[in-house]
């Protein structure tokens, strides 16, 4: 198991954090497996560092693109089931 500290866009933040969004497609670049920690940190570019607000989801499948079903969308990208984890 690892843990993936990455940007969220603060939309996409508060949607994961709220149970609305339990999906993401993220660039492939970090192998990521079954039972990883995403260390998600709301973001926004307009200030010089990361919002104070973070939180852990941990990876619950993966499904690479590029591979049915997700076969027409370009390969290097991953689509991330999550669940958020208690604080």
């Amino acid at each position: 198991m690892r843990i993936h500290e990455l940007k969220s866009w603060a939309g996409e933040f508060y949607l994961i954090r709220n149970g609305e969004k339990r999906a993401t497609l993220r660039v492939d670049d970090r192998a990521f497996k079954v039972g990883d920690i995403l260390d998600l940190r709301e973001f926004n570019p307009e200030l010089p560092e990361y919002e104070r607000l973070h939180l852990h989801a941990q990876i619950t499948h993966t499904q690479r693109c590029g591979e049915p079903p997700l076969d027409e969308l370009p390969e290097g990208w991953v689509m991330l089931s999550l669940h958020v984890l208690p604080a």
